[in-house]
């Protein structure tokens, strides 16, 4: 069973806490009924009317429950485990949704959790401009191609008569070594942000690694979040 855990200022170094703002707008405004079980069940607020999410990381959720009588109650209900990232988030909300409704003897409602859309985007991940994406894409795979291909089309192959094979492997072994070493200052960009999940560092890292100097220019232009 989930317990409720009496705990104010929980550290926020986590990206369920960085992105608290909008998971509490969204679970305020069309979970009100999971909330109210929240309450109920793991605070043991019987007597409570209404509950609204105050805050919200990695380890649990803070409500606040309001009986007929205007009291308000703040309880504090701890995950089973960590969450690492919003993407399980919603298993977690879930789970704490199933165990309230059959603690309760009540039905499951009908909108189970905060969904994934619901959750958005980290916000911490870009795309790099659409233009630069697709000029380096075609790059990459039109050479790709030259090099790997034993008779490519035309006009590849007379490019591949002209340098010749070793020329266009060693600038592809370049070409890699340069994308690798981009990909890593993107890593090592990415450590300095505690606020990004390892989800938002691997998107990072692999559309660096594919992007280039386009993707770590969105990287270092984006302003390091503080830990409040």
């Amino acid at each position: 069973m989930f317990r409720p855990v009496n705990v104010r200022n929980v550290p926020r170094q986590d990206s369920i806490a960085n992105s608290s703002e909008t998971i509490v707008a969204h679970m305020n405004e069309g979970h009100a009924e999971e909330l109210l079980m929240y309450g109920k069940f793991f605070g043991e607020c019987k007597q409570a009317v209404s509950a609204t999410l105050v805050d919200i990381d990695q380890s649990g959720l803070t409500i606040v429950c309001l009986t007929e009588e205007k009291e308000e109650e703040e309880i504090r209900i701890a995950f089973r485990n960590p969450v690492p990232n919003k993407a399980s988030l919603k298993e977690a909300l879930d789970e704490l949704t199933e165990e309230a409704a059959k603690g309760l003897g009540v039905p499951v409602p009908g909108r189970r959790g905060i969904s994934k859309k619901e959750l958005g985007s980290d916000g911490f991940f870009i795309l790099p401009d659409p233009n630069h994406a697709l000029i380096v894409l075609f790059a990459v795979i039109s050479y790709t191609y030259l090099v790997f291909s034993s008779n490519p089309i035309w006009p590849l192959n007379y490019l591949k008569l002209f340098f010749g094979q070793g020329v266009l492997n060693a600038l592809f072994a370049v070409m890699v070594l340069i994308h690798a070493a981009e990909a890593f200052v993107a890593w090592a960009i990415c450590l300095t942000r505690p606020e990004y999940d390892n989800e938002t560092v691997m998107k990072w890292v692999i559309s660096t690694f594919i992007f280039g100097i386009g993707s770590l220019r969105k990287l270092f232009a984006q302003p390091k979040k503080k830990s409040n």
